[in-house]
């Protein structure tokens, strides 16, 4: 089932984005295409994948005058069974909304970065350096945002250790 669709022209092409339910875990989708007729969508790509990961989820987008900014759900309602436990329910939470990102194309692919107002809530660093394989960073506080410079000719692998003692890797 394709749910929560949204319609839109983006630098010339229109695009058809909506949530995929009942499938494999493959995230959000989208399609570009040119309208032929009113009623027509031709299709100019294959189905492609907006964000990776199973929680980006009934996506949302808006045109102001400058650019498509984006916004979509965090957190599936899905039931997992009965022995597990989603972390966000332990905070008394369901889900969240993602950050507003701005849209643009590249070679018929939808690129998305995070809206410049984004830099104004920003604080202190809690680090600022090199890490290498030896070093790490355990108190984060519980909101935080991670920029990070790596050469992706290597493998890059981030852990996080939740408080459930798990590591969750990206």
């Amino acid at each position: 089932m394709l749910e929560g669709p949204d319609f839109f022209e983006l630098e010339g092409k229109f695009v058809l984005m909506m949530s995929p339910q009942g499938m494999n875990s493959t995230g959000n989708r989208y399609w570009t295409a040119s309208v032929m007729k009113l009623i027509s969508f031709a299709a100019e790509t294959d189905f492609q994948e907006i964000d990776f990961g199973h929680d980006f989820y009934a996506t949302q987008s808006t045109q102001n005058n400058r650019s498509r900014i984006l916004i979509a759900w965090l957190g599936m309602w899905q039931d997992f069974g009965s022995n597990t436990t989603l972390v966000e329910h332990t905070y008394g939470r369901a889900g969240a909304l993602t950050i507003f990102r701005n849209l643009t194309l590249k070679n018929n692919r939808i690129v998305m970065k995070p809206v410049d107002n984004m830099v104004e809530l920003r604080e202190g660093p809690v680090f600022n350096g090199t890490l290498d394989m030896e070093n790490e960073i355990t108190a984060l506080p519980q909101t935080a945002e991670l920029i990070v410079s790596a050469n992706w000719s290597q493998i890059v692998e981030l852990q996080f250790l939740g408080r459930d003692g798990r590591f969750r890797h990206i």
